[in-house]
């Protein structure tokens, strides 16, 4: 299944540090002004302690993407013209003969470089620790906050799971079955958590209202304890006029578990998704 997040990696990181000071809500926490039913949270298996920061929301809109990338980059390349400067002799580096051309090439790479760019305050707040903490050879550093920074958006995406295109937007469904009005992009991933009962198996049932020929991707992930990243446990893949949902295997551990969603081969479409826990039978 594609995944957005080795395009963006390197992006993230100059795109994240601003100005911005709101942190994350705690792992398991409100996400604030959410959706009704809502709540976001990280999956983590057993009791919610992931230890990374949770992001609050992703906006977009290339002159909201531009305000918060260009300081970034300002940072960045000012950083690089100084005590890093000697990262800039590598082929791969973009730094330019000053500190103004830095910026102004980086700002136009980052920007051409994805269709709909999302930026969240909260990761960006959080990378821009990261950055500061980092070695000049590590800039951008792969931190969760930083690779998930900016990603691609879906846009004019005003369903009812709100703007969750990273692992650390993932909001949780407050209970199950849930029947979610969903508007996906080709491309972009969209999550969500659920929790689930050792031996129950989760399964998705998709109702479009026009046949397409698109595919739906799903996967079920869990973050360990001290990962960084999810862990891809199980992938699944549904044609539009399937007739049986989609049914991943039963889960040994009880928990929360995130769903990731990514449509394929049509720009864009609107769905009702039925989510479901079934029991393991007696």
């Amino acid at each position: 299944m594609p995944h957005l997040r080795s395009r963006v990696a390197a992006l993230a990181a100059l795109a994240a540090l601003t100005a911005l000071t709101a942190l994350a809500p705690a792992c398991g926490g409100s996400s604030g002004g959410g959706h009704s039913g809502i709540t976001q949270i990280v999956a983590c298996p057993g009791a919610l302690d992931c230890g990374v920061t949770v992001a609050h929301g992703y906006v977009g809109g290339e002159a909201t993407v531009e305000a918060q990338i260009r300081p970034a980059v300002s940072a960045a390349c000012q950083r690089l013209h100084a005590e890093c400067a000697y990262v800039c002799a590598s082929p791969f580096a973009v730094c330019g003969d000053t500190v103004a051309q830095c910026v102004e090439d980086n700002v136009k790479r980052y920007l051409d470089d994805l269709d709909y760019p999302v930026v969240d305050a909260t990761l960006a707040a959080r990378c821009r620790v990261d950055i500061q903490a980092a070695a000049c050879t590590d800039i951008p550093p792969s931190t969760p906050a930083c690779d998930e920074a900016l990603v691609e958006g879906c846009r004019d995406d005003r369903d009812n799971l709100g703007a969750p295109y990273s692992f650390l937007a993932a909001p949780a469904l407050a209970a199950l079955p849930s029947e979610l009005s969903i508007h996906l992009c080709d491309g972009v991933e969209e999550w969500f958590t659920v929790t689930l009962a050792r031996g129950e198996s989760l399964r998705l049932h998709a109702r479009e209202p026009e046949p397409s020929f698109g595919h739906l991707w799903a996967e079920l992930l869990v973050v360990g304890p001290g990962d960084d990243e999810p862990t891809d446990l199980q992938s699944k893949s549904m044609r539009w006029g399937d007739e049986e949902p989609l049914a991943f295997d039963a889960v040994d551990t009880a928990g929360s578990y995130l769903v990731r969603l990514e449509l394929s081969s049509v720009p864009t479409l609107d769905l009702t998704l039925t989510v479901e826990a079934v029991a393991a039978a007696p």
